[in-house]
């Protein structure tokens, strides 16, 4: 589809026409376009829709159903149920429900996938011999089977719904489908069951008369069906119009001599009764019959059809969990909900982090939940992390493009979430650009509050699901930033970890409630069991499974299907001998006959995909396998049909983390080096331009691969991406140091490190600066420069140059300052760097500020302010606001600077740098003291001085403790204030501005005590150490503010 029919579609609201039928071509909930309507009936319209988040074609049912307003919402939750239990349906021979939910007028909708080239079952047959006949109706059977044992009748089985492909049956259209159970416990006197619904000439009798569907009912309508098929088109009755039929069915025997076949005659015989209980049973038996009709033994089950019962059995166990989540759910959809009981440990409201161990269920409650949440009407979006696999910011992959269907996105916005939405184009209909270069921190930063304003602005409350955040590490930040902001934003986010992996997540993301997942107990596995079996299972194999397994989940599961395969069917496993030749060897060795399913000339490849990662990147393993895209396909389908892979979201992964674990542990030690080099390579050549991303990736398998010059390479890069968050996120400068060092010593040796030499030594200048160390932060500024003046890097040059015009402001050298600042902004132009340019024009509003010449300060402030947004760097936007504020502060404008540090604080805040956020309250505690509001005051202090305390922030603890200081001389403490001069005094550097402040207060302390009293409180002073003075400040301030 063009992006210009896109781009025009997206402007319209699908119309109707006087039949309520959509007018096509049209956009239906944002995300599909219809194109051409497949069919219409009674019940509603299939289309065929494009889905614009995949690109590809599915079918798309939309039910014309009314409802009464005092029942409406009973059910539109019904039907919801229903779509729930179609979607989990996972069956060979049973359409796949892809999606399903309401539109803007609330009515039901879902997709299917589309069967292009297939033909109505009894078409399909007509020049086939008659085993081959025999072997369709097998398969449907083995549909209705599946169907019927999930709880679930079609009610409307008609050869325009037995649909055949390439031999291949597939059961379509459950836009009647109803759990019966609910339709046997219904009151004999609900009238809602007895009209009936269906293709008249497939009703059974009984459902003519009143009687609510059974699954007798289904296998008449199959009857007929197989009838139609044998017999060349003919029914098993004559009449064409509807009454003569209807009186035919309740009165009249079928034609039966049109079918040749006597066995297959009797079958039919049989389902065509007029009462149901002389028909079979069930449809097992049925398909029983047809395989001794034709002399041949029955079929055991197929690994794909066994897999589909044990996928889809219902969920089973953890109440209490549900429970909080439900809970938490309603206060998102609903402002007058009552809220859930506090979390203990004061965990955010609507933020849950499940763990567990592997195999434990989180997956398949956060699948439960999702269903809930879309009942509810809110918008579900899921991500997963991927070990040792997937791209950068994996976790939000799934996440975003949803959310870009409901929303019309700025340039910035688009041009950001390209980074993770590669054909963000096609979604929303026009060319984007590439986004504004930004260092890799910023850049972080950048897409979290694009994500935060995309999450605000969608149309109705948002549930995220994100799923293995122990195999996360740059996506935690956008987490991390949403979860400050969770207050303000109409969002629910639930996460799953495996606590083993990452014990320390938890701690990483303290705003979120735990949810630990324990194993299921005996009463839970017996459950389990019968709905996986369809049968009451023997107090016996509870045992033996409970005893195996401890009530893990997954093991419970593959057990289950290793028993299976030893009784030939699922059925069978009640029967089968409990002995302990089943698991002899363990787990491990159930998973290795699963394994052993894929031929072994696709061994080597099995292999590669597992250290590669859980998810399978089909462009890196063409390289990988050396391979086509056709080969490759036909191995992604081989270990799907083995179960050992599956299609989720689009893509092919390992089903279970503990499939790939078993691959890899089965690998010869000796072949895993070059394994890992194949990955490593088939990296290189996949994503040669984006090296920074994949460096983690790549530091593994080349480690793991023995190359040490490689290893070292790509651990200098993750080294300096470090850096930068110790820096500006965590102000840890020894650490980011002791880092830096050892990158540039290992990039002495090699000889493409060039570039990131020199972003090492600007970084090692940058921790000496925060560190109050002029010096040494010149030297390695200067170093730096020279270094990318001698590899030609513009860019390089231009930030050395804006850390030395920073450096040189400090020590108070405003010429030289000005001059490296005008140099860097004529490179920063030359090579479109803005976010340098902005750097600039800030540095030179510094420059200003300190000269006192407020409006060109002023100015710079503005524009560098301006700029910084325009590029989404809101570090930047911060800081141009402090330099704003300042500003305001020197023209007296106090409550300007202090709404305008307020500003820069919210994003300091917001982002989590310690300094940015102690750099503020030390300006707001100014901008108070100036106001005479002295708590306000007193609050900043506490906080500004905590973290500088913590983070030893040298510069801002000096700073903090003057404001400090004039507190203690606003509050006429004289002789206390003169003793802080003294002991501050010992640490200041005599040239510095502070020390030139101090003297100022000084003087003014003079004026209230006499000289020996000030000479006394000087001396008194020396003997106090300033973290111990800090300490005790920090105390009594926090005291001061409890009785505020």
């Amino acid at each position: 589809m063009s992006t210009l029919f896109l781009r025009k579609t997206l402007r319209f609201q699908p119309k109707k026409d006087a039949n309520g039928e959509l007018t096509l071509p049209a956009l239906f909930t944002e995300r599909y376009v219809l194109e051409s309507r497949l069919g219409a009936g009674g019940m509603g319209s299939v289309y065929r829709a494009m889905d614009r988040l995949s690109g590809e074609y599915v079918a798309l049912k939309r039910l014309l159903v009314s409802f009464d307003d005092e029942e409406a919402e009973l059910l539109r939750t019904a039907i919801a149920q229903e779509f729930q239990t179609l979607a989990s349906l996972r069956h060979p021979n049973v359409i796949s429900v892809l999606d399903y939910g309401f539109d803007a007028s609330k009515t039901p909708f879902f997709t299917m996938t589309l069967i292009d080239d297939s033909r109505p079952i009894d078409e399909y047959a007509k020049s086939l011999p008659h085993s081959q006949r025999i072997q369709l109706f097998i398969q449907m059977l083995e549909a209705i089977v599946y169907l019927h044992q999930r709880g679930i009748l079609h009610r409307d089985i008609k050869p325009n719904n037995v649909l055949v492909h390439n031999d291949h049956v597939i059961l379509i259209d459950f836009g009647l489908a109803l759990e019966y159970m609910t339709v046997q416990n219904a009151p004999e006197e609900d009238e809602e069951w007895v009209a009936p619904v269906g293709t008249l000439a497939y009703l059974a009798p009984e459902i003519l008369q009143g009687t609510p569907p059974t699954v007798a009912s289904d296998l008449y309508a199959l009857g007929v069906t197989m009838f139609e098929t044998v017999s060349g088109g003919e029914m098993p009755f004559s009449a064409k119009r509807p009454d003569q039929l209807l009186m035919q069915v309740l009165n009249q025997e079928p034609r039966l001599s049109l079918i040749e076949d006597m066995k297959l005659r009797a079958i039919i015989a049989r389902l065509l009764a007029k009462n149901p209980n002389e028909r079979y049973p069930d449809a097992f038996s049925v398909m029983q019959a047809l395989y001794e009709a034709i002399d041949t033994p029955m079929a055991g089950e197929s690994a794909s059809t066994r897999d589909s019962f044990l996928q889809a059995a219902s969920f089973v166990g953890r109440e209490e969990e549900m429970t909080r989540l439900k809970a938490a759910l309603r206060t998102l959809l609903d402002k007058n909900a009552p809220p859930p009981p506090p979390d203990p440990n004061g965990g955010h409201p609507r933020a849950f982090l499940i763990m567990g161990e592997s195999g434990v269920g989180k997956s398949r409650l956060l699948d439960e939940f999702r269903i809930q949440a879309l009942v509810q009407g809110a918008t579900v979006v899921r991500g997963q992390g991927l070990e040792g696999g997937g791209l950068p910011y994996q976790l939000w992959r799934g996440v975003v493009p949803p959310l870009l269907l409901s929303v019309v996105l700025s340039d910035l916005e688009a041009s950001t979430l390209k980074l993770i939405v590669p054909n963000i184009a096609q979604l929303i209909g026009r060319e984007v650009a590439n986004a504004p270069e930004l260092t890799v921190k910023a850049q972080e930063e950048r897409l979290a509050f694009t994500l935060e304003n995309l999450l605000r602005r969608q149309p109705k409350p948002v549930v995220i699901l994100l799923e293995d955040l122990h195999w996360t590490l740059e996506s935690l930040t956008p987490l991390r930033i949403l979860l400050n902001h969770l207050d303000t934003l109409p969002v629910m986010i639930v996460a799953t970890v495996r606590t083993d992996e990452r014990p320390d997540i938890p701690n990483e993301l303290e705003q979120m409630q735990l949810v630990p997942l324990e194993r299921l107990n005996e009463r839970e596995v017996a459950r389990l069991c019968s709905m996986m079996l369809s049968q009451e299972v023997g107090s016996d194999v509870i045992d033996f499974l409970h005893r195996e397994t401890e009530g893990n989940v997954f093991f419970l599961v593959e057990i289950i299907r290793a028993l299976a395969e030893e009784a030939g069917s699922l059925r069978n496993v009640s029967a089968v001998h409990l002995s302990r030749n089943i698991m002899t060897g363990g787990l491990q060795a159930v998973l290795q006959r699963r394994l052993a399913k894929i031929p072994q000339r696709y061994a080597e490849w099995i292999q590669l995909a597992a250290l590669a990662g859980r998810q399978v990147d089909t462009r890196l393993m063409l390289h990988a396998f050396n391979t086509n895209e056709r080969t490759l396909e036909h191995f992604l389908l081989t270990a799907a049909n083995a179960a050992v892979f599956e299609f989720r979201e689009g893509v092919y992964q390992f089903s279970h983390d503990k499939l790939r674990e078993t691959v890899i542990s089965s690998i010869d030690l000796n072949q895993r080096p070059a394994l890992h080099q194949r990955i490593a390579e088939a990296i290189e050549t996949t994503y040669p331009h984006e090296v920074e991303l994949y460096a983690e990736k790549l530091f593994e398998h080349w480690h793991r691969a023995n190359v040490p010059e490689k290893e070292a390479f790509y651990s200098v890069i993750i080294s300096l991406m470090v850096v930068e968050e110790l820096i500006e996120i965590s102000a840890l400068y020894e650490n980011a140091q002791l880092l830096l060092q050892r990158a540039l010593n290992t990039m002495q040796t090699h000889p493409n490190a060039a570039p990131y030499r020199v972003k090492a030594l600007r970084l090692l200048g940058n921790t000496y600066e925060r560190m109050g160390n002029l010096p040494q932060a010149m030297r390695h500024y200067q170093e730096s420069l020279t270094l990318a003046r001698q590899n030609e890097d513009l860019r390089e040059q231009a930030w050395a140059l804006i850390y030395l015009t920073q450096a040189a402001v400090a020590d108070g050298k405003l010429e030289e300052a000005e001059h490296f600042a005008q140099t860097s902004i004529t490179l920063c132009e030359t090579s479109a760097d803005l976010q340098g340019t902005a750097q600039n024009l800030h540095n030179l509003g510094v420059i200003a500020l300190s000269q006192d010449e407020l409006q060109p300060a002023e100015d710079f402030f503005a524009r560098a302010l301006h700029m910084y947004e325009a590029i989404g760097d809101r570090q930047g936007m911060a800081n141009a606001l402090i330099g704003l504020g300042q500003v305001y502060y020197n023209r007296s404008a106090y409550h300007d600077a202090q709404r305008t540090y307020d500003r820069a604080l919210e994003i300091f805040v917001s982002l989590g740098g310690r300094h940015g956020i102690a750099h503020c309250f030390a300006n707001l505690a100014w901008a108070y003291l100036a106001q005479h509001i002295y708590d306000e005051a007193r609050n900043a202090l506490l906080q500004g001085l905590s973290i500088a305390k913590d983070y030893d922030l040298i510069d801002l603890k000096y700073r903090l403790m003057i404001a400090a200081l004039y507190l203690r001389v606003c509050e006429s403490r004289y002789e206390e204030a003169a003793q802080w001069v003294g002991a501050l005094r010992q640490y200041i550097a005599p040239d510095s501005t502070y020390y030139a402040e101090l003297n100022t207060l000084l003087l003014g302390i003079s004026e209230h005590l006499s000289q020996d009293a000030l000479h006394a409180a000087l001396a008194e002073g020396t003997a106090l150490e300033l973290d111990a003075l800090i300490e005790a400040l920090l105390h009594e301030l926090d005291d001061q503010l409890a009785s505020w």
